[in-house]
């Protein structure tokens, strides 16, 4: 285990400052449930540890053939409703990506997913095209969703700084960073 602080982002954090990783006998149902704020309003438990850049709850942990990590939504799913099932996954009912409370979660297939990501955000019926150019109306960027980078002049371009910037290492035949 030495240096294994050293490859974690210091900006995963999360509000208590507690960093990971952690053995996988340590990630029990009181463990989790210290680790999360209950939203009275909604009954939605809130991570209060890292999060992905895309929202989700983090954990990492060490098992004996490496160093894996998950989701916070999946760990919760795990410990009180049994392992998910082969080919699903996991939707998150109330749609907050950073609840871990597995009354929100519901193991379900991936069109049933996207179907329902689709109605709640007021996309049924668009197609990928549309979608893309509904976020760049949006100056948004149509990959990530970030807000569009902007040239010297004030123009918006085709994606955020952060596409922008690979597909230009990838136009040069440089991996991507």
């Amino acid at each position: 285990m030495v240096n294994a602080v050293r490859v974690y982002n210091p900006r995963s954090r999360g509000l208590t400052g507690e960093r990971g990783p952690y053995r996988k006998r340590e990630l029990t149902r009181a463990w989790l449930l210290d680790r999360c704020s209950p939203e009275p309003m909604t009954g939605c438990w809130l991570w209060e540890l890292g999060c992905t850049t895309a929202g989700y709850a983090s954990v990492y942990f060490y098992e004996a053939n490496g160093r894996p990590s998950t989701y916070g939504h999946r760990l919760a799913y795990e410990l009180w409703k049994g392992p998910i099932p082969e080919g699903l996954e996991l939707d998150h009912r109330c749609r907050t990506k950073c609840c871990v409370n597995p009354d929100h979660l519901e193991a379900v297939t991936r069109e049933v997913n996207l179907a329902r990501w689709r109605q709640a955000v007021g996309l049924v019926g668009l197609t990928a095209r549309e979608y893309y150019r509904r976020r760049l109306d949006h100056g948004l960027c149509p990959k990530c969703g970030r807000e569009l980078a902007r040239q010297p002049n004030g123009t918006p371009m085709s994606g955020c700084a952060r596409c922008v910037e690979r597909n230009r290492l990838r136009a040069r035949g440089r991996p991507r960073a």
